[in-house]
């Protein structure tokens, strides 16, 4: 008696079949998860640039005040030239000439508790590493006990033309140019933020 079966042909067909069907949603899967991924980084990076503009104003906003406490009837204007130029914990000289690194965490070497910056290595911008103080998780810059994360940071302040530094005028104006970027899977994003600057009153 004779039985029937599938031929080898069938077989292979039935194969081709079932692994099209399978292959078709694991392949969506896989690329729902890279994008949700890319899309976690982007906001992170989103989040750090804006950090980057708000601690460029921390540093502004901490040169006037401690020319205000000193009773100085110049502050507005001393404290900018503090800000721009001066060999002051609180100054942004080194992102002028240059893009710079901005370290959040307060440093013996400073004057008050505030941020630091650093010229940008000339091997390449620092990256950021995942710290904790007991109670958050922050980025940083250093490196000693913390977690080296993908993203890097730099700050540029741009002269605005038509504004100069001098004390006698009253509104000059600069850019801030806050860049995140980050390497995914071989390829390298980034995101930016700009937004302008002047002095106290």
């Amino acid at each position: 008696m004779m039985k029937k079966g599938f031929t080898l042909i069938e077989t292979m067909v039935a194969v081709s079949i079932l692994m099209l069907a399978v292959s078709g949603p694991l392949y969506a899967a896989s690329r729902a998860t890279v994008a949700a991924n890319n899309s976690q980084d982007q906001l992170t990076a989103l989040y750090l640039a804006q950090e980057g503009v708000e601690y460029v104003r921390m540093m502004r906003d901490t040169a006037f005040m401690d020319r205000y406490t000193q009773n100085d009837i110049t502050a507005s204007a001393d404290s900018w030239n503090d800000f721009l130029n001066g060999a002051y914990a609180m100054s942004i000289t080194n992102c002028r000439a240059s893009s710079c690194a901005l370290d959040p965490i307060p440093s013996n070497l400073l004057a008050n508790m505030g941020y630091g910056s650093s010229l940008a290595s000339s091997a390449g911008n620092p990256p950021l590493y995942m710290a904790n103080d007991g109670i958050t998780n922050y980025y940083t810059q250093k490196s000693v006990g913390n977690t080296l994360q993908k993203f890097v940071r730099t700050i540029q302040v741009i002269d605005i033309p038509g504004t100069v530094d001098a004390p006698g005028v009253p509104y000059p104006e600069k850019k801030i140019v806050s860049i995140v970027s980050w390497n995914s899977h071989g390829i390298l994003y980034s995101e930016k933020i700009t937004d302008h600057i002047t002095p106290w009153q």
